[in-house]
């Protein structure tokens, strides 16, 4: 009697585990989610994540800032203006990663080839980073001192998120 109680016990307590550890797989194992890949077969990705182009919504420091009618125009004309300009170092940014990775996986490999293409593609980010640095300082200055104060908050909060992922 007493081998068959402890044996009850110790079933009853692996359950707990087992079922806690199932449901954490799920989170940490892209095998185990119920989510469907997105549609470039990247598990556990935002839906339509890959969709969303430049300048279709407001830049997401703004979020929960109240902007009037005529701010939001203002920046809407500028992420606009900058448009065609940031997409297209966005396409050449993906297109210098295709060219590198098929330097890689090719017969005529060699560090030269790759050194170069890297150099490329690093001042090609520097240049966009400069431009959307650009682009964000001009719509930060579309706003009021208030809003300035809350964008800044924001920012705080929202950098030292990064910091307890260290």
């Amino acid at each position: 009697m007493n081998r068959k109680l402890l044996k009850i016990f110790a079933v009853m307590g692996v359950i707990p585990v087992i079922a806690f550890a199932n449901s954490l797989a799920e989170f940490s194992d892209p095998l185990f989610s119920n989510e469907p890949p997105c549609e470039q077969g990247m598990p556990n990705h935002p839906p339509g994540h890959h969709g969303i182009k430049f300048g279709e919504h407001l830049p997401p420091y703004l979020q929960g800032i109240d902007l009037t009618e005529a701010q939001q125009q203002t920046i809407k004309a500028l992420i606009q203006k900058n448009k065609d300009a940031m997409e297209g170092k966005m396409q050449a940014g993906i297109d210098y990663r295709l060219h590198i990775q098929q330097q890689v996986f090719s017969k005529d490999y060699s560090d030269e080839k790759i050194t170069g293409a890297i150099k490329k593609q690093l001042a090609q980010h520097e240049e966009k980073e400069i431009n959307m640095a650009k682009l964000d300082h001009a719509i930060f200055e579309v706003l009021r001192p208030e809003q300035k104060q809350q964008v800044q908050s924001n920012f705080i909060t929202f950098s030292e998120g990064f910091k307890n992922m260290q």
